[in-house]
């Protein structure tokens, strides 16, 4: 009996080394990819310089992305997401993580804490991808996490909040005549705002006066006072500018 409770001991040591061995190798391969680099960018993790980023390399939750003048970053996440970053973008990986062979949870509404609330909880499979809109812009596929279980899945800004339901879709801040377009004189605080678009399937943007869903084809804007506005057509920046499909960015 007591060599038999010394070998169960041993099987769930070896296997919690194991699982910890697992998860140092996932962390050394980072959460992302850069799959293409057209011009200058950096990575910054807390209390460290920043670094160049160069095609190839890996990028880590934690880290704060600069995507400097005329220059865009494609990135491949570890769940088969996908991220194109647009010039004169910061953009923060808040969280990261992901295990192909976690649980998967039943699938669950969106988070739908305030603009200013702190990330929430991971998801029952303990995979998750939260992100920080910093500054600039970006057009996103979500992956396996955003797909699965879409509680798991959040990018957050100054002004709202973005959840998903298995999407492609853009998301830019503004201010001023930036937003919207001339068609449409906005009555709000467009010191800062959040212009959305949905290629495919839909988000869900919270502000503080609520949440509004957009879908395939929508677009929309979020007011840094709360309010939300269904834009009628393409924003005038997406006509000048328009995001390329993540995917083909390699």
């Amino acid at each position: 009996m007591k060599m038999q409770t010394m070998s169960m001991r041993a099987i769930r040591t070896a296997a919690a080394l194991c699982l910890s061995l697992a998860a140092a190798v996932a962390q050394a391969k980072g959460a992302a990819e850069v799959m293409l680099l057209t011009g200058v960018a950096t990575a910054t993790a807390p209390g460290q310089s920043a670094r160049s980023l160069h095609r190839g390399d890996a990028v880590n939750a934690g880290e704060t992305l600069q995507v400097g003048r005329n220059s865009y970053l494609s990135l491949a996440f570890a769940d088969g997401g996908r991220v194109l970053l647009r010039p004169n973008t910061s953009f923060e990986i808040e969280a990261y993580e992901y295990s192909a062979a976690a649980p998967t949870a039943a699938p669950a509404p969106a988070a739908e804490p305030a603009a200013d609330a702190t990330a929430p909880t991971p998801a029952a499979s303990g995979n998750r991808a939260f992100f920080k809109l910093l500054r600039g812009g970006f057009r996103a596929v979500s992956g396996l996490i955003g797909k699965q279980e879409q509680n798991a899945y959040l990018v957050r800004t100054t002004v709202a909040t973005i959840g998903i339901r298995g999407t492609d879709y853009f998301a830019e801040l503004c201010s001023g005549e930036e937003c919207g377009g001339p068609y449409m004189p906005l009555q709000a605080d467009l010191s800062e705002a959040l212009q959305v678009g949905v290629e495919e399937g839909a988000i869900e943007v919270t502000t503080s006066q609520g949440v509004f869903p957009v879908t395939q084809g929508q677009y929309g804007l979020a007011a840094k006072d709360g309010q939300f506005f269904n834009l009628p057509m393409t924003p005038m920046s997406q006509l000048y500018e328009p995001f390329p499909k993540p995917e083909g960015c390699e």
